[in-house]
């Protein structure tokens, strides 16, 4: 069966017909793009920045001109782009940010191209766009994706209020230890109920040990939830890793503030850890920008697999209705669900 025209398709047939220097803005909905669809000659023009660990290694292999960082664009110069092509986030700062830049980094004239679907808000981001910009705006359309082009013009009146974007903010909700997050990190203005029912999980999990591990690995931190709240379980060393650029400064900031052996790495699903650990806690994602998927939980599972400690144990919290249990078959020989309640499961996992 034919693939329907996505909205990626329309960011590359469009930057591969463009001319002049480009910047392309690549967040989790190209986590599995083939990257070979770019034309040769449009890579020495082009320029990208991710803030996905992955993408970033991915690029970095195929040659191209990358920065891994949380969207911070001050490296490029003021009027430096002729085309920016971005596909709309499913965070919408993240997308109200790359508008508002997009205003300082185009050349006058220079165009921002932006895609999506219509159920994801791409006429109203494009709107937006339109009054930060000032210039025509134009739409195509095929099947239900859209992709608008938006001109900068020379001189605006027009203003528009500042994102937010890299601001930290303070969760003070019940157990959340007055944490800070920022927007682009999944679940970020929010305590996750799966993350919490996790660490409830954990005297269970605990008992099943014949020595107290000392080691933790928090695989997929998000802004640190799980290694703040593992200080209460005696542990001696914490590694929080995450594939996103504004989880690891979270959670930087807020492991700082606690009193314990911590290191906070930048890996895609701790592929190149080298590390092995006592115990392994995960709250992994099921997403990918717009879309389902269970390739991530399968990449956590073969990592955990690979860093784990001949006695020591994972713990894994997924939405009640993930295979886990199948997945895991194919890593761990002990598969046990030690909780669970009407949203969430959490399973142990060993050899």
């Amino acid at each position: 069966m034919e693939t329907k025209y996505q909205p990626l398709d329309a960011i590359i047939n469009r930057l591969n017909s463009s001319s002049g220097k480009s910047l392309l803005i690549a967040d989790e909905n190209w986590f599995d793009f083939d990257w070979g669809k770019i034309l040769n000659n449009k890579k020495k023009i082009l320029s990208l920045l991710t803030n996905r660990f992955d993408i970033y290694q991915t690029l970095i292999k195929e040659d191209f001109k990358v920065i891994f960082n949380d969207f911070n664009f001050s490296s490029f110069g003021t009027n430096q782009f002729k085309n920016i092509f971005f596909r709309i986030s499913k965070e919408k700062l993240i997308s109200l940010h790359v508008m508002q830049e997009s205003k300082r980094l185009l050349e006058y004239d220079g165009k921002l191209f932006l895609t999506g679907k219509k159920a994801e808000g791409i006429k109203s981001l494009s709107s937006k766009a339109n009054l930060i910009l000032s210039g025509p705006m134009s739409f195509t359309k095929n099947g239900s994706t859209y992709l608008s082009e938006i001109t900068k013009v020379v001189k605006s009146d027009i203003t528009y209020p500042q994102s937010s974007y890299h601001d930290l903010q303070s969760i003070e909700e019940g157990d959340s230890n007055n944490l800070l997050s920022k927007a682009g990190i999944f679940g970020w203005n929010k305590v996750d109920e799966g993350s919490r029912f996790l660490i409830d999980t954990v005297p269970i999990y605990l008992s099943h040990f014949n020595q107290p591990p000392e080691t933790l690995l928090d695989l997929g931190c998000g802004y640190g939830y799980l290694s703040v709240c593992a200080r209460r379980f005696n542990f001696k060393r914490i590694i929080a890793t995450d594939n996103n650029a504004g989880a690891l400064i979270a959670t930087e900031r807020n492991l700082a503030r606690i009193k314990i052996a911590y290191e906070v790495i930048g890996d895609d699903a701790g592929e190149s850890i080298e590390e092995n650990f006592d115990s392994i806690w995960s709250n992994p994602p099921f997403h990918s920008g717009f879309s389902l998927s269970t390739t991530v939980l399968n990449k956590f599972l073969k990592s955990s697999k690979n860093l784990l400690n001949p006695n020591g144990k994972c713990l894994f919290v997924v939405n009640k209705f993930i295979p886990i249990e199948k997945l895991a078959s194919n890593y761990f020989k002990t598969i046990e669900i030690l909780n669970k309640n009407n949203s969430f499961k959490v399973v142990l996992l060993s050899d």
